[in-house]
């Protein structure tokens, strides 16, 4: 049993705290992945907004989409998100023309 894991005898219902295990830094893939999801959010919003204009009816009062905004938004977001994941990890882990990853940094 490790030191820190001991109870104190005076107070035996009392657990002692756990210390928290300090985060570990990003790693460059995690940190490509992270950048790959933000863009590609960023890019799916951009293309949700421009389907949405241009299936938008002209009404006296405006411009009203008649489908389902929602559904539009969240496939453009999470395509474009998972796709942006997929090239982030890519880069992160781009190969030789042999196969062979490059030696790291």
């Amino acid at each position: 049993m490790s030191e820190d894991k001991i109870r104190n005898p005076e107070r035996p219902d009392v657990l002692p705290q756990d210390s928290p295990e300090p985060d570990q830094p990003d790693t460059p893939t995690w940190r490509a992945v992270k950048k790959g999801a933000k863009w590609g959010a960023i890019a799916g919003l951009v293309i949700a907004q421009i389907l949405i204009s241009a299936g938008s009816v002209q009404t006296p009062f405006g411009a009203v989409y008649v489908g389902n905004m929602f559904a539009v938004f969240a496939i453009c977001i999470g395509l474009g998100s998972a796709l942006g994941v997929g090239f982030g990890w890519l880069n992160a882990h781009e190969m030789d023309s042999d196969g062979s990853s490059p030696s790291p940094p």
